[in-house]
């Protein structure tokens, strides 16, 4: 028996960063842990003659690819992650043979995100995106969970009939687990991490969202958008705060407006060959508190308690709003 429609069990996807936005990189990376889903998008204008029930034309008028990210969190993939949000940064080596990245979200100017070529199908058929970049970029943690990576994104049309790259990079599953988390909250840049919150802090959930979005020229040659423009962002954290007298001493101050430096810190085994160095991704951010919940009984993992929202904000002392550090085993992306 012959089937014309294939499993999603033999679907892979293998991405390249871009050295230009839109012209397309070898994909020379097959995506293990993280997952990029594609949406064929189309804005189309209808036509209907006078005295006709029905449209009769309908024209395609912009066309495009939208980006979703989900999947496990990996010290190294959510690299690939940050930088088409963020923009690249050249590592300094650390250790014996490690690598750290520092990425600091720019306070004022425009970002250049690093963008990706993605390939996705099977031996039947290979799809390929160009010029894909991250307008929101998330990351949820639990204890009782493991990290889950979120995000969305544009590309340019889709093309069909394009060739997975040959002997991709597979590089090794290096995931991120609830039990490598820890937290800091600390009030100024230069003491992060030196306040641990030991047990409070239950969930968190970072991200950013609306960094970009697709510009749109009078231009006949362009078969889908131009670029991307710089738009107006939104950034915060969520947690579920346990009550404790932790959390009415941080209420208390922040009520009032006082800033917070908090740090999700992810901390893995070290890395092979390394005696100092261990797997690392730490998202540090300055915070205000934005919206308190309501108390939650029984409450999340049956903890009293109730959910905080921090925004994400700039520190003038510090100059600086959000920062992430890793350290891995890998030179380059």
């Amino acid at each position: 028996m012959t089937l014309n429609v294939v499993s999603g069990v033999v679907q892979q996807q293998q991405i390249g960063q871009e050295t230009t936005e839109g012209t397309a990189a070898a994909c020379n990376r097959r995506l293990q842990s993280m997952i990029l889903d594609f949406t064929d998008e189309l804005k189309v204008q209808e036509y209907r003659a006078q005295g006709r029930r029905h449209d009769n034309r309908v024209e395609p008028e912009q066309q495009w690819t939208s980006l979703g990210l989900t999947g496990h969190a990996d010290y190294i993939e959510y690299l690939y992650a940050i930088e088409a949000a963020f923009g690249h940064v050249s590592p300094s080596s650390v250790g014996i043979a490690s690598y750290k990245r520092v990425y600091a979200v720019p306070l004022t100017g425009t970002i250049t995100p690093k963008s990706l070529t993605a390939q996705y199908g099977d031996t039947t058929n290979v799809n390929q995106v160009a010029g894909g970049i991250l307008h929101d970029l998330g990351l949820k943690l639990a204890r009782k969970s493991a990290p889950a990576v979120s995000g969305a994104g544009i590309a340019l049309l889709k093309t069909t009939g394009a060739t997975f790259t040959t002997t991709p990079t597979v590089q090794t599953l290096e995931p991120i687990l609830a039990s490598h988390i820890n937290y800091w909250l600390d009030t100024s840049w230069a003491a992060l991490g030196t306040t641990q919150v030991p047990q409070e802090i239950i969930t968190a959930d970072w991200g950013y969202k609306g960094l970009y979005k697709p510009f749109w020229a009078s231009n006949r040659s362009d078969t889908s958008y131009a670029g991307h423009l710089d738009a107006p962002l939104t950034s915060s954290v969520k947690v579920y705060f346990g009550e404790s007298t932790l959390s009415r001493t941080v209420d208390a101050a922040m009520s009032t407006g006082t800033t917070y430096f908090l740090r999700l810190d992810m901390t893995g085994p070290l890395i092979p060959g390394e005696t100092t160095e261990y797997w690392t991704l730490w998202i540090d951010c300055a915070v205000k508190l934005k919206t308190k919940g309501k108390y939650s009984i029984p409450g999340t993992d049956d903890v009293y308690g109730r959910d905080w929202e921090f925004d994400i904000v700039e520190d003038l002392t510090g100059a600086a709003a959000c920062q992430i550090t890793s350290i891995t085993n890998v030179a380059t992306l």
